[in-house]
């Protein structure tokens, strides 16, 4: 029986192989299409689900007001709070705090060789931690104790590290020197975790040497350095509303309270495995959040699973009603109802299957990319729950596309059937085609729409004045290695030695650059009561940094090197005036005077600066304290003139060594780096552009296939209508009314529904295009490339001469 079933099938898939294998690729595409998208969102969502207590691993959120208005709100804590969460709340079984550091670059610098033989990192991700970290996380020992790290100046490594400084050698007892000074001793070899973690690390240093450094016990006893991540395990069986609820206003009863400010800070818990997605917390609409994006993208990888099941249900729709006949025919020979059933679901199954191994080759050969644009490590493998929902998606495919095809062999009349009336057998086939077709041309307007909005908000944000110069401008780090008495005696020595060389312009040097934010300070005008405390960030700068970055000076002078009261001098962007002043002339604001919140700063106004995009322009102006540092030396900042960028980068590190030996040279064009932070959104709207032309060409194939089932079934109508006078364009109106129609009625939909929700994702930019008729040209687009196809298809058809198709009869 099972032979004649599948030779049946491929019988019948031999009579049309064009409709045929449009069908199989159709189903391949749409499901490989999902298999890459479930791929990418399985990534998205795997971090941190490998640890084995993740399921009572929270991370502390501090949510704090001032004078009852939301301030911020992000996962940096007090040292203090974690002795208070250890010892007061018993929910809780263990509380940890760390000190992260993942930057590259830009962090301390390690010597990990000898005097004869440094071998020198500056890019390594560190985690200050006490021995207790290790009750919370699966941190694999490969040798030495951890327990030691409640020594100060103690630490460990992980095997990659001990790999690289020690292959032929035992890491423990090796020491490495920081540029402070200080020497630290091996204590113990980990085994790297996975890198789908939010917490990455190459080494782990004890958390008692910060006190140890300093001689004082603020990493402990701290409610006013906010710079820690603390962590805490629940005890099994405690809910997270349970513990939440105990420690909620927990800051409110223990930190010591200022009288004379309204601060009010609340704490929660999140889960270790939402920090990935869930941490943009000032994210301020719904399709701003990462996690909606991710989501909105596996939503996508539906619909085009969908648009391929309705273009595969069409097509068996279609071929079932024309086989209406066929089947009158061989229930009167004694056919029975669950003959139709196996015929159906063996010819579902084989299509289903080759696609499905179709799809899982195309997922293969299309993953390198993927990879690419989304930031996935090539070494990153699915878990075994993504083969089996696809697998289980084919399943749901076959279900769906042989269920329709069997309920209407189970409706059919045989008498009716054998007379050729079919058309009183078409069930509501009609109507469930016309539904799908609009379907799949609704969600096709929508990405299309969609995709050229995304576009061009990108590419307004590019062409917006950024109100600073970020081309022609190279940036490198400054030392961490130093003779720290010979740099004070001559900090312009790096900068007029580059100043020298030929195509610079100007040099100028800072602790932040555009695209990085300096850390906040809560400042007030002086003689004003506490509470009008602003955070503002405080950027520090020498004399030549607002001549580099040509920011333009509405009042006042820039930093002088030369006036010792500089020193005390401060300048502000016009949305520090604003929110320090009001709304008041800015010539009025200088020589004013401005404090922190102890008073020990106070600072003269000597200028003000026009507002611009420090980070970029999808984010508002927000005020910038500009204060006069000339040996700032975290950046510095290269503007220069002319293409050869190579020769001059060479130059610069040349100089770089000479001045400063023994650092590590890192240099980048502030025009990449600034970029970057659009970088998501660019590989985001990638991503959707490739999967919506994907749902976009499987709609346009469905149409065309549909169109010339439907010609092959009506032509002894056009025929005829031909010979009673209809001209050419009455045939092409006749045959594409019902196509465009739908197209119409699915564009009416789509329209205001994609306006809508592109309204709510532009209203998360400060600056945003507006909505207007120049968006609708995908839809007029579409619209042309459907009349282009239905012309293509029906062209020669309804060209040839009738007398075939009449004479058949």
């Amino acid at each position: 029986m099972l032979k004649h079933l599948l030779n049946i099938s491929f019988r019948t898939l031999k009579k049309r192989p064009w409709l045929h294998t449009t069908n199989l690729l159709g189903l391949s595409v749409g499901l490989s299409a999902f298999a890459l998208i479930l791929y990418y969102y399985q990534y998205q969502t795997s971090f941190d689900d490998f640890h084995g207590k993740a399921d009572r691993l929270y991370r502390v959120v501090m949510t704090r007001y001032i004078n009852g208005e939301w301030v911020s709100e992000r996962p940096d804590n007090y040292p203090a709070l974690t002795t208070v969460l250890n010892e007061d709340i018993p929910e809780i079984e263990s509380a940890q705090m760390v000190m992260h550091s993942q930057r590259t670059g830009t962090g301390i610098l390690m010597d990990f060789g000898t005097e004869d033989k440094p071998l020198l990192r500056d890019d390594l991700r560190v985690l200050s931690a006490d021995p207790g970290i290790f009750d919370l996380y699966d941190i694999e020992m490969v040798s030495g104790d951890y327990t030691g790290l409640k020594e100060p100046f103690t630490g460990i490594i992980s095997a990659e590290l001990a790999q690289t400084f020690y292959p032929n050698e035992n890491a423990i007892g090796k020491t490495w020197a920081e540029d402070d000074g200080r020497e630290y001793r091996i204590i113990g070899v980990f085994h790297p975790w996975e890198k789908n973690s939010h917490l990455k690390f190459d080494l782990i240093k004890s958390f008692e040497s910060i006190g140890a450094r300093h001689g004082v016990d603020f990493h402990r006893t701290s409610w006013d350095w906010d710079r820690m991540k603390v962590y805490v395990l629940l005890k099994d069986g405690v809910s997270k509303q349970t513990v939440e609820d105990k420690i909620d206003s927990l800051l409110l009863e223990y930190k010591p309270v200022n009288a004379n400010l309204d601060l009010k800070e609340f704490l929660s818990l999140q889960p270790i495995q939402d920090i990935k997605l869930h941490s943009d917390f000032e994210a301020k609409t719904f399709l701003a959040k990462e996690s909606n994006k991710v989501n909105g993208l596996l939503l996508i990888g539906f619909i085009i699973l969908a648009i391929a099941w309705t273009n595969f249900i069409n097509f068996n729709l279609s071929l079932g009603f024309e086989r209406l006949k066929n089947m009158g025919i061989q229930k009167s020979l004694g056919a029975e109802f669950n003959y139709f059933i196996k015929k159906q679901a063996v010819k579902s199954l084989i299509i289903n299957v080759l696609s499905l191994a179709v799809a899982l080759s195309v997922w293969q050969i299309f993953k390198p990319l993927v990879d690419e644009l989304a930031g996935i490590p090539t070494d990153f493998r699915p878990q075994p729950s993504f083969y089996l929902l696809v697998f289980g998606i084919s399943v749901l495919g076959v279900v769906l596309t042989f269920i329709t095809p069997v309920l209407v062999a189970k409706r059919v009349d045989v008498s009716l059937a054998l007379k050729g009336k079919v058309s009183k057998l078409n069930f509501g086939i009609p109507g469930i085609r016309k539904a799908l077709v609009t379907f799949q041309w609704v969600v096709s307007i929508v990405i299309a729409v969609s995709v050229f909005v995304i576009q061009d908000q990108l590419n307004y944000l590019d062409d917006v004045d950024k109100g600073l110069r970020t081309e022609g401008v190279l940036v490198f780090n400054g030392p961490r290695l130093f003779d720290y008495d010979r740099f004070s005696a001559n900090p312009e020595i790096i900068k007029n030695e580059i100043a020298e060389l030929p195509g610079v312009i100007s040099v100028g040097s800072s602790y932040a650059v555009p695209g990085k934010t300096p850390y906040a300070y809560e400042i007030r005008e002086e003689g004003k009561p506490l509470a009008a405390n602003v955070f503002i960030p405080e950027h520090q700068v020498d004399a030549n940094y607002i001549q580099v970055y040509d920011h333009k000076l509405l009042a006042g002078r820039n930093f002088d090197p030369n006036r010792s009261t500089d020193e005390t001098a401060a300048i502000l962007n016009v949305s520090a005036v604003q929110a320090l002043f009001g709304d008041i002339s800015l010539n009025d604001v200088l020589g004013r005077r401005i404090t922190s919140p102890e008073n020990g700063f106070i600072r003269t106004v000597i200028g003000v600066i026009e507002d611009y995009y420090h980070q970029s322009p999808e984010v508002a102006h927000f005020p910038m304290n500009f204060v006069f540092d000339p040996e700032s030396r975290g950046f510095y900042s290269v503007r220069f003139a002319g293409t050869n960028q190579q020769a001059l980068l060479k130059s610069i590190e040349s100089k770089y060594s000479e001045v400063f030996p023994g650092n590590l040279f890192h240099s980048f064009l502030l025009e990449d780096f600034y970029a970057d932070y659009q970088a998501s959104e660019r590989n985001l709207s990638g991503l959707l552009t490739a999967f919506g032309g994907i749902a976009i060409i499987l709609s346009i194939v469905g149409v065309v296939a549909l169109t010339l089932l439907d010609l092959g079934k009506n032509m002894k109508n056009l025929s005829i209508r031909k010979v009673l006078g209809a001209d050419f364009i009455d045939l092409l109106i006749k045959v594409g009314y019902g196509n465009l129609s739908r197209f119409a009625l699915a564009a009416i939909i789509a329209i205001p529904l994609t306006f809508w929700l592109m309204e709510i994702w532009l209203g998360g930019y400060a600056n945003r295009i507006g909505l207007g008729f120049k968006h609708l040209a995908p839809s007029i687009i579409l619209a042309i490339i459907l009349i282009t196809v239905l012309f293509a298809c029906s062209n020669k058809a309804l060209k040839q001469n009738p007398t075939q198709y009449l004479k058949e009869e």
